[in-house]
């Protein structure tokens, strides 16, 4: 086993549980990012978009804010777009799992 599959391994026995679920008895916006996060790197794409779909989205809005401060390729109204499209995806995901679970 790689040094990186144990570290995975880890990880996914020690997840932080979810204060807002434990609070409010319903799912957060981000809950599955975790376990999602865990089976991308692992290599399972698809289970890690079944778990968590605004994963991809997310990742694509870091790396875009990324670009734009450190090259100055994207301008502020790209990010911002970005992130209305992912804070509208994250609410989706939320309502979606507390409606399923």
């Amino acid at each position: 086993m790689t040094d990186l599959a144990i570290v995975f391994q880890w990880a996914s026995k020690h997840l932080l549980p979810c204060f807002y679920k434990q609070l409010f008895g319903i799912s957060c916006p981000l809950c599955g990012g975790q376990r999602s996060v865990i089976l991308l790197c692992e290599g399972q794409f698809w289970e890690s978009m079944k778990m968590f779909p605004p994963l991809l989205p997310l990742a694509i809005t870091l790396l875009m804010v990324c670009f734009w401060k450190f090259m100055g390729l994207l301008g502020k109204k790209a990010i911002l777009i970005a992130l209305i499209v992912d804070a509208i995806l994250l609410l989706f995901n939320m309502v979606y799992q507390n409606m399923v679970n």
